[in-house]
């Protein structure tokens, strides 16, 4: 197959099989019920002050978080299926949201899982190491849970009522003070333009927010130039590779 699409579309139809398939499916047939039967017949929460108390206390918080994980999960995996929505153009912003809640409460799972393996009765005793260890992957687990999955669920949840023209129009394009600037003078949005100034990085544009891990100076667009009078355009926020060229713009299209 030549067809780089037709490739992109197989191995996306291939990582949907394995991950719903092999990964998920497990994850509510087989956890939800252990879970359930872990926490009816468990000895339940104990007074802090007893021995061992806050060991057994963690336990049961990981029982009752894996449950949580399994139900959300089956709440949020009817989106997938979902036909249409108010707004025709977020359909598809809709489905791959749910497309990714979906794996973040499986992944959640596991993480809930992998921990109550750690600390189930009979290992142990634990090292200093051990616990930090095992407290970075709980704090870890309850971010992706409530930062990302359950934070979009509720989102997905109030979807029709969301104004995306609105929320799209303030917080996609980049707010730099050239692009703004070409905006009041075009007197219009350049919603697929970015614009920046040769050597001067702009913090607003999103390759800037989505490398959080990267300096500025070696991912914004402004930055990759030597600091001279020179305009940087490129397309922005385009839907496919093939959405926009610029190898026709002349001196006559900027003026």
């Amino acid at each position: 197959v030549s067809n780089i699409e037709l490739l992109y579309q197989l191995n996306w139809v291939i990582l949907h099989f394995l991950g719903f398939a092999a990964f998920l499916g497990p994850v509510v047939i087989i956890e939800l019920p252990v879970a359930i039967i872990e926490l009816v017949n468990g000895p339940g929460f104990v007074p802090r002050g007893e021995k061992g108390g806050w060991l057994q206390n963690a336990r049961m918080v990981l029982i009752i978080m894996r449950i949580l994980c399994a139900v959300l999960l089956i709440v949020a995996a009817p989106f997938l299926g979902k036909s249409k929505t108010r707004n025709p153009n977020t359909l598809g912003a809709l489905k791959w949201r749910a497309e990714f809640d979906v794996g973040e409460f499986g992944a959640c799972q596991m993480y809930f899982n992998a921990l109550s393996v750690w600390l189930q009765p009979g290992v142990g005793p634990y090292s200093i190491v051990s616990l930090v260890i095992l407290a970075l992957l709980a704090l870890e687990a309850f971010r992706i849970f409530f930062f990302h999955a359950v934070y979009w669920l509720f989102v997905m949840c109030i979807w029709d009522t969301v104004d995306w023209a609105n929320e799209m129009r303030k917080h996609v394009p980049a707010q730099g003070k050239l692009i703004q600037g070409l905006r009041e003078i075009t007197k219009d949005e350049l919603v697929f333009l970015h614009a920046v100034q040769a050597g001067v990085p702009d913090e607003s544009e999103w390759i800037v927010k989505a490398s959080g891990y990267l300096p500025t100076s070696q991912v914004a667009t402004g930055a990759k130039y030597d600091k001279i009078k020179l305009l940087v355009m490129k397309p922005d926020n385009y839907e496919n590779f093939r959405a926009l060229d610029f190898c026709d713009l002349t001196k006559e299209d900027l003026d």
